[in-house]
């Protein structure tokens, strides 16, 4: 998993060709996973991997993203771009 600033650099690099239109909304979101980590030395393996929707399995956590990002998408329709950067933090991870 990349630090937070590797993110935030990956994010930035690829907002532009992604036709991310607020910027600080999808980087913000691009670090928002990492966020259960705060005041503690790192979260629980069960707390991060609800955070970042992972699954050992492949597939499956395909699926959990994919899901996701449907049942979310109304929830965000006011900062579309947080959304995005927080799946595209999902994916790089």
């Amino acid at each position: 998993m990349p630090s937070s600033p590797v993110h935030l650099k990956l994010a930035y690099m690829m907002s532009d060709e992604m036709g991310i239109e607020n910027k600080a909304d999808f980087l913000l979101g691009s670090i928002a996973p990492d966020s259960v980590n705060f005041g503690t030395e790192q979260a629980s393996e069960e707390v991060r991997y609800a955070a970042h929707i992972r699954s050992r399995d492949y597939g499956i956590w395909k699926k959990q993203l994919h899901d996701f990002y449907i049942n979310n998408k109304e929830r965000y329709s006011h900062c579309p771009d947080y959304l995005k950067g927080y799946m595209f933090h999902c994916w790089a991870d």
